[in-house]
């Protein structure tokens, strides 16, 4: 078994602090570990006689490509040492730091450490280039994976995967370690999934960004998430309803108690356009509590927001529990998981409460067939819901290239199949303002029912079974077909995006 090799214990001739200018020495602090001299090639560093971490001091040599001499320190000399080289060296980096925010246009906020200085060197200028492009192009995902012959970076731009950048291989530890440090993560523990979180700044702008590391068979994947703040959030018009939609929404949510559900796939929009409705409703006089797994985006002043933390004993049902308490008017369930949590929620609407949450179903017919599965108390669903939801994210247009086309014999069919007929259609033949894609930006389609309803109320007595396919989906072609009509959208995205 491999052993720390201590050359000898630290002297004062040892120390170096000049030399110590390339390296972020705040990273070796904060995990126990203290520069005190590079030498061409050699990296000298302070560590006290309980220090056991091998495979961190083998990463930062296969980091930085320095060997490394380590000196033995006691606990007084270790905290003398740290803080004499961070006093002398944050005053040096001053003029560094701010050159790195304004040349490179991104500079980590607060405490985000690094192995490097500033922006002088090329993996941070390269990594603060892979994170501006994401948000230059609206990626809600960075991907960023070691494959045989090459490291891949791709963005997920208005929900699809494209292939931006190839690196050699050699740059793709370089690159795991970057953000890494960004992250706080540990940089020694390869074997172990691990998240954590950053912010940035781009053109004057906080941005928080969830990175993420997976194992695999050829190393470490990183996968970076964009959690865009309040002031990106849409507003409820700016989702994709229709004025009738919005109107009625309204309508209802007035009644100010019972449980609305929003049903379909995953990452279709449900939680922004629940998001969008508690912005909304949030004007200062009523409690508004959400329920999040995870709670990843702030949403307003005035929300208070809980995050599930099932290893506390926080879980979805527990934390309904605990939420009602605390005198309520409007809570947000991130999701109905299972029947605990099905019949909390239910409880909560019951008692006098607006309770908006969502349900992985794709279709309203098979929510409420859910809703029966999880054993709800038939006289429950009926004397609480409010109203069922679903809806799809599409991608729109590009209104600088889209042109007017004939439509071709699948998209006859699709919308021959709920007795629609099409008579034209648009193609995405791409141009600069899309980076030749054809579409910017995406849009919801969207079938909301209440519970006045004739076709909701058929669905709660057959208890969502026996539906035709057609029928499950009428709304939603109907809602795409006029969406295809005005030069929303294409049938080529509908049918992708629909079934």
């Amino acid at each position: 078994m491999k052993t720390i090799n201590i050359i000898r214990d630290f002297e004062d001739k040892d120390l170096v602090i000049d030399s110590l200018e390339e390296i972020d020495e705040r990273y070796f602090h904060i995990n126990g570990l203290c520069p005190i001299s590079l030498k061409e090639d050699v990296l000298s560093i302070a560590l006290t006689e309980s220090f056991s971490n091998l495979r961190l001091i083998e990463n930062i040599k296969k980091t930085l490509q320095k060997k490394t001499r380590l000196f033995k320190t006691d606990s007084d000399q270790m905290i003398s040492l740290k803080k004499d080289i961070f006093s002398s060296l944050t005053s040096k980096k001053k003029i560094e730091l701010n050159t790195f925010s304004e040349h490179s246009c991104i500079a980590p906020i607060a405490e985000n450490l690094a192995l490097f200085t500033g922006g002088l060197s090329e993996i941070v200028k390269t990594v603060n280039r892979i994170i501006i492009q994401g948000y230059r192009e609206n990626a809600t995902d960075i991907h960023i994976q070691n494959m045989k012959d090459s490291v891949i970076v791709r963005y997920r731009i208005d929900g699809l995967l494209y292939d931006s950048i190839h690196f050699n291989t050699n740059m793709y530890e370089k690159l795991i370690t970057r953000f890494k440090v960004m992250s706080r993560l540990d940089i020694a523990e390869t074997r172990l999934p691990q998240s954590g979180r950053t912010t940035v700044r781009i053109d004057d702008k906080a941005i928080n960004l969830r990175v993420s590391t997976l194992p695999t068979r050829t190393g470490e994947k990183i996968s970076l998430r964009f959690l865009y703040g309040t002031h990106d959030l849409l507003s409820i018009k700016d989702l994709g309803m229709n004025k009738d939609q919005i109107d009625s929404f309204a309508n209802h949510m007035s009644v100010g108690k019972g449980i609305f559900i929003i049903g379909g796939p995953t990452g279709t929009g449900k939680t922004t356009t629940l998001y969008s409705i508690l912005q909304k409703l949030n004007d200062g006089s009523k409690n508004i509590i959400t329920l999040e797994d995870p709670a990843e985006i702030e949403i307003g002043c005035g929300i208070t927001q809980v995050q599930v933390n099932n290893s506390f004993g926080i879980s979805f049902s527990e934390g309904i529990r605990a939420i009602l308490r605390h005198d309520p008017d409007i809570i947000f369930i991130g999701e109905i998981r299972d029947r605990t949590s099905a019949q909390a929620a239910f409880e909560a609407a019951l008692t006098g409460h607006l309770v908006l949450t969502t349900v992985h179903m794709p279709t309203i017919p098979d929510i409420v067939e859910r809703l029966y599965q999880l054993e709800i108390d038939p006289l429950n669903i009926t004397s609480s819901v409010i109203g069922v939801g679903t809806q799809r994210l599409v991608r729109k247009l590009c209104t600088g290239c889209s042109q007017k086309i004939k439509p071709s014999s699948t998209a006859k069919r699709f919308f021959a199949d709920f007795e629609l007929n099409i008579e034209y259609d648009f193609s995405a033949t791409g141009c600069a303002a899309c980076n030749n894609r054809g579409y910017k930006g995406r849009t919801g389609i969207f079938d909301n029912r209440y519970i006045d309803d004739e076709n909701l109320i058929s669905y709660f007595m057959n208890r969502g079974k026996n539906i035709k396919r057609k029928d499950k989906y009428i709304e939603l072609a109907k809602e795409s077909f006029n969406a295809i009509h005005k030069g929303i959208t294409n049938s080529e995205e509908i049918i992708r995006s629909l079934w």
